[in-house]
């Protein structure tokens, strides 16, 4: 992505975030456009491929962490044998993904 193109992206995300935030509605009206009342879901989430892919998603971070997580795990057992990832790495990859999805998703 070129810096022009990010730019770009930045200003819309911007623009599009403040008008939300001046006018939550607009942020209701704009979900209710996909939203079944009947069934109280969007309509997307009525799609088996949907579920699929959120599965999917799953396992694949979790397949992205687990190196992390046995190797500081490893290290734990065996403190004066070398870890095959850096701890650095390691910690800083299980950080991100505990704030990120965790902290910042469901509490903030």
């Amino acid at each position: 992505m070129t810096r022009a193109a990010l730019i770009i992206a930045l200003a819309i995300g911007f623009v599009l975030g403040l008008l939300c935030a001046l006018d939550p509605q607009l942020d209701l009206d704009l979900a209710a456009v996909s939203f079944d009342p009947a069934r109280h879901l969007f309509v997307v989430n009525a799609q088996p491929w949907v579920q699929h892919t959120r599965t999917a998603a799953r396992v694949l971070i979790a397949l992205i962490v687990l190196p992390a997580f046995l190797a500081i795990v490893l290290k734990l057992i065996w403190p004066r044998r070398r870890m095959l990832i850096e701890a650095r790495a390691a910690l800083f990859l299980i950080a991100t993904l505990a704030l990120g999805r965790g902290f910042w998703t469901n509490w903030i």
